[in-house]
Order: C-alpha cells, then structure tokens, then sequence
C-alpha cells in the first residue's frame, strides 16, 4: 500500500489532527506537521509543510513523492523510505496518564477508519501492556507456585506443623514484599 495515495494521506491527516487535540499531547510529529526547508538561488530560505496538500493525479504523487525523498526531516522518520508506512508521533506532556492517554488514542483512530493498519505503540501502551500481562502472569502462575511450595516442605519435612507454619511465613513474606 503506498502512503501517498490520497484515501492514506487523508486519513493521516484526520489522526495528526486528532492526535494533536488529545490533552496530554504536547506537540505532533506527522507527513503533516513536519516543514519542507528550501534555499533559493538568491540565498533566501523557504519554510513550508512537507504536505501542504493531497495530491489529486499521479504527477502531483510522483512530485510530492520526490520531495519527501529529499527532505531529511520527513523521509527515514515519518515516512518509510519505500513509502508502504507513515507515522504519526505525539510527544506527550509529563503528567500524562497512561489509561487515558491511551484511551483518547483509540478514540482518535476509530474516528479515522480506514483499510490501512495501525499500529499504536510507546511507552504508555508497553506499561499498559506490562501491567496487564503481571496481573495476569499472577494469577496463573501463584496458585502453582504454592502448591509446589506447600509439596516441597510436605516431602521434606513430612509434618503438618513441619508445612504449615513455614508456608504460613513464605506467604506472608511475599504479600509484605508486593507491598
């Protein structure tokens, strides 16, 4: 899929756009909000939007096309070098919340539908993802912890008073440390 076709581009807009609208972004880094700098023969330098506008024919494609491959702002880091995947970049503020930084993401994207793939990743949605994948490592994996703990002194020690009350401390010894 190129990211240049005009159905792409526009929907990279809408997510630029409404990315930069969630609260906890600071600032946005798109095709879209990245500048096109030119010098000109008199020595003047020209600042403008690396896509200004969505190209309606394939010679304005093919234009736009050769002007993203040169601008070193854009190609490499916004656009794939072979132009089959665009980003869009929100720098967020330090007191964002991760739950609802994440949250307002979504929404922008199901705002934005469309047949391309997303991909939404950062630190926000690994911690959100850690958090979920411990809770739930936990509950799997403490229930057979215990029963190998509670096995373990039971073949070693082969009393009940000898089990238990070793257990007992174990236990308690986990819950203080999880705090």
């Amino acid at each position: 899929r190129d990211v240049l076709a005009p159905s792409t581009l526009e929907r990279v807009r809408k997510l630029s756009d409404g990315l930069s609208k969630v609260p906890s972004v600071d600032r946005v880094m798109s095709p879209f909000t990245l500048t096109q700098i030119t010098g000109s023969p008199d020595g003047m330098m020209s600042v403008a939007p690396a896509v200004a506008a969505t190209p309606t024919t394939e010679a304005e494609r093919a234009e736009l096309r050769r002007r993203l491959s040169q601008n070193p702002l854009v190609f490499g880091n916004v656009v794939a070098r072979d132009f089959r995947a665009a980003s869009v970049i929100g720098l967020l503020s330090t007191d964002a919340n991760d739950q609802e930084t994440i949250a307002r993401v979504r929404a922008v994207i199901d705002a934005a539908p469309g047949p391309e793939t997303i991909l939404l990743g950062g630190m926000p949605d690994v911690r959100q993802h850690v958090s979920s994948d411990i809770r739930s490592d936990i509950r799997r994996f403490a229930p057979v912890g215990l029963l190998v703990m509670l096995a373990f002194l039971f073949v070693t020690l082969r009393q009940a008073r000898g089990v238990f009350i070793p257990f007992i401390v174990q236990v308690l010894s986990i819950v203080v440390s999880m705090g």
